[in-house]
């Protein structure tokens, strides 16, 4: 590539899966391994967003000219259904104006496509969603595959890429099963144990998942 050419942007938009602060930055590792091959990442993640929240702020993603957008939306949509005490939280947390629901994740998840197509040239791609834990079986995963569906079914109708992070994830542990599954807990207080694990007694993200 001459040394003239201008890099590639790719803006990748999503949650705090994609910001990187709670958990593993694997856009900061993605731009540590192709940034000297003529690519530049742009960090789009919200804490704690929603689709919503990242459609009000999408202004930024579309103001980066990016080549590529990768969109990795919908694990705090997913949870903010898990239980009314949870929903409660997320509607404050997040500031949202309706209750949240599959059909609004969908609604909002096709505007921000339909915007990235009428104002970008970029090349999109759909993430589906992670799984919440290693029990295939819990109900969380079985919406986290619903969602997921949703997403492939958006990704036909808009022309866009889909990424089965999902399934892929679903063909790991189907192929390496955990000797003993734990019970996944409602709330924040794992995510926030594994936070400090990590910052204050300086375990890495590895240790911490195992």
């Amino acid at each position: 590539m001459s040394c003239m050419a201008q890099p590639r942007t790719i803006v990748c938009l999503g949650d705090s899966i994609t910001r990187g602060t709670w958990s593993a930055d694997w856009v900061g590792r993605l731009s540590r391994d192709w940034g000297d091959r003529g690519y530049r990442f742009v960090n789009a993640g919200g804490d704690g967003h929603l689709a919503w929240n990242a459609l009000r702020r999408l202004d930024h993603a579309i103001g980066a000219n990016p080549d590529f957008v990768t969109v990795l939306l919908g694990t705090n949509d997913v949870n903010a259904t898990s239980h009314p005490e949870v929903t409660r939280w997320y509607m404050r947390r997040a500031r949202l104006p309706r209750e949240p629901s599959r059909a609004w994740y969908r609604e909002n998840m096709e505007q921000i496509l339909m915007r990235l197509a009428a104002e970008t040239s970029a090349r999109v791609g759909l993430l589906s969603l992670p799984l919440l834990g290693e029990d295939l079986e819990d109900p969380a995963n079985r919406r986290m595959e619903e969602y997921s569906g949703d997403l492939r079914d958006l990704a036909r109708e808009h022309g866009a890429a889909y990424l089965p992070l999902h399934e892929r994830m679903r063909e790991y542990l189907a192929a390496h099963p955990v000797a003993m599954l734990r019970r996944r807990r409602l709330g924040f207080g794992p995510v926030l144990r594994a936070r400090l694990r990590h910052s204050i007694l300086r375990q890495s993200w590895d240790d911490v998942g195992r």
